[in-house]
């Protein structure tokens, strides 16, 4: 039986073909993903020229045999080649710098914090695909109940306050068993199929329903649960597709007033993208070149196992829509 044998990479150039694909990084809450691509782009430059980089490229030079001479004959010239010392990294910068990426990633507000899927260089076409392809989204969502915000969010004025000590556990799964099935039923009315008929059962059996339509992103609520409840505080835990910030704070809103109080949301985290899990993504210290590598070789696998990621067969709710 062989061994595998681990070789160490020294050449930067090979490093830098390597990093292609998909990465899966943990944004904290509070920067925005033009901070986390800084962050990123900034440790692999270091990382990488740190390596051994190409020497300055050499230039041809002509020059007269006898510097004196003002019209030297045709076979008087001197040709050699010589350094160009302009490419030299004291005079050109480093080898390495953040414009020589390409970069693209799926989107997370300044509010959220959780997995967010990164393309480098190659991986930016994969992003695109994926952005594209709407993957089911898990948050764990925290709310606060009895005070209510003008933007649903903590960071704005609150303008009403109400009563919580009649809301228990039991009265919150009710209400969010509620909110499924209501956003359930809403689903096949945008396919215009009547949730009891055969037709809602065909398209229950080919999988979940997709909307695809760009130009009309339609939220849809696939699953909504409690998974901890402290009063005044607690948390959800929502499967979506096509939401946002906003839509979330509206959401956590939304239950207040079913539960005849009113709330705000405290904090968005998403925990699963698709079939990319938060276990697996990387923390903000360990942004860095090997870490990235291993964790691009990671995503490569998945995607290999769940070519679903890329393209989906499921779009009834799209042509639905369009009709």
């Amino acid at each position: 039986m062989q061994h595998s044998k681990l070789v160490r990479i020294k050449d930067s150039s090979v490093v830098w073909n390597c990093l292609n694909g998909v990465i899966n990084v943990f944004k904290p809450v509070g920067i925005s993903v033009n901070n986390v691509k800084c962050s990123i782009l900034g440790n692999l430059c270091k990382d990488l020229n740190s390596l051994e980089t190409r020497p300055p490229r050499d230039r041809v030079l002509i020059s007269s045999k006898n510097p004196e001479d003002n019209e030297p004959r045709n076979d008087e010239y001197k040709v050699e080649v010589v350094t160009d010392w302009s490419d030299h990294v004291l005079a050109a910068g480093q080898r390495h710098q953040i414009c020589d990426f390409k970069f693209n990633s799926c989107h997370l507000s300044r509010f959220s914090s959780g997995v967010l899927l990164v393309g480098l260089n190659g991986g930016t076409r994969q992003i695109h695909k994926i952005k594209s392809n709407r993957l089911i989204r898990v948050y764990h969502v925290t709310g606060e109940l009895g005070k209510s915000t003008e933007n649903n969010f903590p960071d704005s004025v609150i303008i009403a306050r109400a009563h919580v000590s009649h809301i228990w556990p039991d009265k919150m799964t009710s209400v969010l068993s509620s909110m499924q099935a209501s956003h359930q039923k809403k689903m096949f009315e945008f396919c215009g199929v009547d949730i009891q008929s055969n037709a809602a059962f065909e398209i229950a059996k080919k999988g979940l329903i997709r909307p695809t339509n760009d130009s009309f992103p339609i939220p849809v609520l696939y699953g909504i649960k409690c998974v901890k409840f402290e009063r005044p505080k607690f948390t959800v835990e929502i499967h979506a597709i096509n939401e946002d910030t906003a839509y979330l704070g509206q959401l956590i809103q939304e239950i207040g007033l079913q539960l005849r109080s009113v709330a705000h949301c405290t904090g968005i985290r998403c925990i699963r993208y698709g079939h990319f899990t938060v276990e697996d993504s990387l923390l903000r210290g360990n942004w860095h070149l090997q870490n990235i590598l291993s964790n691009m070789a990671m995503c490569r696998k998945i995607i290999g196992e769940h070519p679903s990621i890329i393209k989906q067969k499921n779009i009834e709710l799209a042509n639905a829509s369009s009709q």
